[in-house]
C-alpha cells in the first residue's frame, strides 16, 4: 500500500495541511464536510420525494386490484355447489336459513334486551316476545323438507342401508 501513488498524494496533501496555519485547515474541513454533507441531504430529499410518490403509486395500484377483486366477486351469479338442482331448491334452502339465521338473532338481541329491562315483569316480557315472535320471527321450514328430500334421492341404496343400520345401532344403545 505504500508503493502506491494514492499513498503519496494523500500524504503530500496531509502534510500541506499540517504547515498550513490553522484557519486554512478549518476552511477545508469545512468545505469537504459541507460538500459531504451538502449532497447527502439532497441525495435524501430526493430519494424522499420519490419515495412517496412510489409509496402513492403502491397504494393506488393496491385501489386498484381491489377494486377489480371485488369487481369480479360481484360478477359471480352462479356457484358450483347448486349444478345438479334444477328446481333451484338448493339456493332457496340457504336463503331460507339465512333468513332464518337472521331471524334468530333478532329474537336473541330483542329477549336480551327485555332481560336487561329490570322495570319490567316477568310477565309483561314474555308478552312482549311472544307479540314480536308471531309477527317478526316467523321461521320458514318450506324449503328445508324439500332439500332433505332432495339429498335423500342422490343417496345410493347401499348408503342407504348403511345409514339405517348405524342409526338402528344408536337407538338400541340410546334404549338400553
Amino acid at each position: 500500500m505504500t508503493d502506491s501513488y494514492l499513498f503519496y498524494k494523500g500524504r503530500d496533501i496531509y502534510a500541506w495541511l499540517l504547515n498550513q496555519p490553522g484557519s486554512v485547515e478549518i476552511k477545508c474541513i469545512e468545505m469537504i464536510s459541507s460538500g459531504v454533507f451538502g449532497s447527502m441531504i439532497v441525495t435524501l430529499m430526493v430519494y424522499y420525494v420519490e419515495y412517496k410518490i412510489q409509496l402513492k403509486d403502491a397504494i393506488h395500484e393496491l385501489i386498484n386490484i381491489q377494486k377489480k377483486h371485488v369487481e369480479q366477486l360481484n360478477n359471480l351469479t352462479y356457484v358450483s355447489a347448486f349444478i345438479d338442482d334444477e328446481n333451484d331448491i338448493k339456493r332457496k334452502t340457504y336463503l331460507e336459513y339465512s333468513e332464518n339465521s337472521l331471524k334468530l338473532r333478532g329474537k336473541e338481541r330483542l329477549e336480551k334486551q327485555l332481560n336487561e329491562r329490570k322495570n319490567l315483569i316477568k310477565a309483561k316480557k314474555r308478552k312482549i316476545l311472544n307479540s314480536n315472535s308471531q309477527r317478526l320471527f316467523q321461521f320458514q321450514h318450506k324449503y328445508d323438507k324439500k332439500y332433505r328430500e332432495l339429498v335423500w334421492t342422490s343417496i345410493p341404496k347401499e348408503k342407504k342401508k348403511s345409514l339405517w343400520k348405524k342409526l338402528i345401532k344408536m337407538l338400541i344403545c340410546i334404549m338400553q
